[in-house]
């Protein structure tokens, strides 16, 4: 298993850094090892990687470059406005991959 973390560039990335006034590599890297532990604790090898760039430009060629069986991704579950001006990387990724993309909401 592959776990990708994406700083994120243009609108999405100006967002996401107002919105959360953190250091967004350390952010990445967090997330990463947060899935790097729920792996090993179900006994599934896996590795981490931390990329910049336009979030769903960076899956779909780490994919590729992969060669992934598969997508899966979590959203954010904007909507309304912030939807239409920014849109989904989510949609972008499901209507552009060439592998099955599976989407998870985060709970709460």
């Amino acid at each position: 298993m592959q776990a990708l973390s994406i700083v994120p560039e243009g609108p999405h990335g100006a967002m996401k850094r107002d919105e959360l006034r953190a250091e967004p590599q350390e952010e990445a890297r967090e997330a990463n090892r947060l899935v790097e532990t729920a792996a090993e604790d179900g006994g599934v090898d896996v590795t981490s990687e931390v990329r910049e760039g336009v979030p769903q430009e960076t899956i779909l060629e780490y994919a590729d470059e992969i060669g992934a069986d598969m997508i899966v991704l979590g959203t954010v579950g904007r909507t309304g406005l912030d939807h239409v001006l920014l849109g989904s990387v989510a949609e972008e990724i499901v209507r552009n991959s060439s592998v099955p993309v599976v989407t998870v909401q985060p709970s709460e």
